[in-house]
């Protein structure tokens, strides 16, 4: 059947939780919009926050609306290293990083807000000819000193529905937006701010790049190591224990119900694991939705229409922080 539910979502409360080099994978068309990669959100009466939560390595393919955030996060969130994939006509907008991943929270959840989350070193493919709303990374909504860079995204749908970033909150908010690379012909670098240079007189992405970027680089075994670049201060990396799979210590429990299993992995399905620093009463479920293997979870207005940009067909190759991508100056 199809993918329901969120893969994997983690409630609670939580102070260090490593999430890495999981496979999270459907089919295109298999997706329905709850059908989520990974999340820690708020999902309970009583009041929850995360800190020092990592998201590293992970390679998500074909889930639907969000592919991978966090909401509540107040110290040390990283999301780092991870493949994004969606190339799927399934009817609905997607964004595939997204902070806060969940737009309500509690009046008592107000306090802990996101704030210095980290998003670098991922690479977004996204291709549907759906004329709906599609983001790569949007940080936006809550929190600041937040940090974008050395992302890479492409886009190879035809809406000018598309932003590469959705950066929705007062400038002052951002302590670093930079060194990304976006290949897209519709639609617009920032969302409500047109092309990269228009955006760029906000003083960020002064080193990033619209140009090509080659398929390759999304494929499976293509390096994601964030070595050289700007590194994005601020990034708190891989804090507290890990366990093999499955869900976090403490109180609140896990939940799995459904669910494809994926090569050599664990399903969303997935007991509880008291091993690691993982704190307080987080849970995780896996409902619906597919499965993540060989990966490390638990402890630890109207847009204007805008027609395709030419690009010259010499393009050269550059490093870009952690990979060789082919650029071509756009007109």
């Amino acid at each position: 059947g199809k993918c329901q539910g969120v893969a994997f979502v983690v409630h609670g409360v939580v102070d260090g939780m490593l999430v890495e080099n999981n496979y999270i994978h459907n089919d295109p068309g298999e997706a329905i919009a709850q059908c989520w990669g990974l999340s820690f959100d708020n999902g309970y009466s009583s009041e929850e926050s995360f800190k020092n939560v990592v998201i590293r390595g992970n390679r998500l393919e074909n889930v639907a609306q969000t592919g991978m955030g966090v909401t509540l996060c107040n110290e040390g969130c990283v999301i780092e290293d991870n493949v994004i994939i969606y190339d799927q006509n399934i009817g609905i907008g997607f964004t595939a990083i997204r902070v806060p991943s969940k737009g309500s929270v509690g009046s008592n959840e107000a306090s802990n807000a996101n704030q210095a989350v980290v998003v670098r070193n991922n690479k977004i493919y996204i291709n549907s000819t759906d004329n709906k709303d599609f983001d790569g990374i949007e940080v936006a909504s809550r929190g600041t000193q937040h940090v974008v860079v050395n992302n890479t995204i492409k886009f190879e749908g035809t809406t000018n529905w598309f932003q590469c970033l959705d950066m929705q909150l007062p400038l002052s908010s951002y302590a670093q937006i930079n060194h990304n690379i976006c290949d897209y012909s519709s639609g617009e670098w920032e969302q409500g701010s047109g092309y990269l240079a228009a955006w760029q007189t906000t003083g960020f992405d002064a080193n990033s790049i619209e140009g090509h970027v080659d398929n390759a680089v999304f494929q499976e075994g293509a390096s994601t190591a964030g070595t050289g670049g700007t590194s994005g201060s601020g990034g708190t990396s891989g804090s507290g224990g890990t366990s093999g799979s499955g869900g976090t210590s403490g109180s609140g429990g896990t939940s799995g119900s459904g669910g494809t299993s994926g090569s050599g992995g664990t399903s969303g399905s997935g007991g509880t694991s008291g091993s690691g620093g993982t704190s307080g009463s987080g849970g995780t479920s896996g409902s619906g939705g597919t499965s993540g293997s060989g990966g490390t979870s638990g402890s630890g207005g109207t847009k204007p229409k805008k027609g395709k940009k030419s690009k010259d067909e010499l393009c050269v190759p550059i490093y870009n922080g952690f990979d060789i991508v082919f650029i071509c100056p756009s007109n």
